[in-house]
């Protein structure tokens, strides 16, 4: 990334993916290239996304394996049984945490695999800190 005149790096990622200057914020991996003016953002979201359906699908298939167990349907009760810890573990599995940088006309949005709580968090100081500056 070439910097602009008089603009200056703040922070950016391990991976060098996401790049806060005193200017801009700019996403680049081998997919795409998102650049947001500081000017332009209008929020900044941390969320965890996940797949709510799994666990509704593993409630389910539990009910299912108590009702089959009243009808003495051993085997399908723990073939259910079996299905719903599958399905748990793949919603907590799925769970991602997640940054989004919304303007006007774009959104950013970036994992934050690997980034502690804290370092989240700086970031986002750092964002807020910049555009205070402006």
């Amino acid at each position: 990334m070439n910097l602009n005149k008089n603009e200056s790096l703040l922070v950016k990622s391990e991976s060098e993916v996401v790049v806060l200057t005193t200017h801009r914020i700019r996403y680049q991996d081998d997919k795409e290239l998102i650049s947001i003016m500081l000017k332009q953002v209008s929020g900044i979201e941390v969320k965890y996304t996940s797949h709510p359906i799994l666990i509704i699908l593993a409630i389910i298939s539990a009910i299912a394996a108590v009702v089959s167990l009243g009808n003495l349907a051993g085997h399908l009760s723990v073939l259910l049984l079996i299905t719903a810890g599958v399905l748990i573990a793949l919603f907590f599995s799925s769970r991602k945490h997640v940054v989004t940088i919304l303007s006007a006309s774009s959104r950013l949005v970036f994992h934050t695999k690997g980034m502690g709580k804290q370092t989240v968090e700086n970031f986002v100081d750092k964002v807020e800190a910049a555009i205070a500056e402006l």
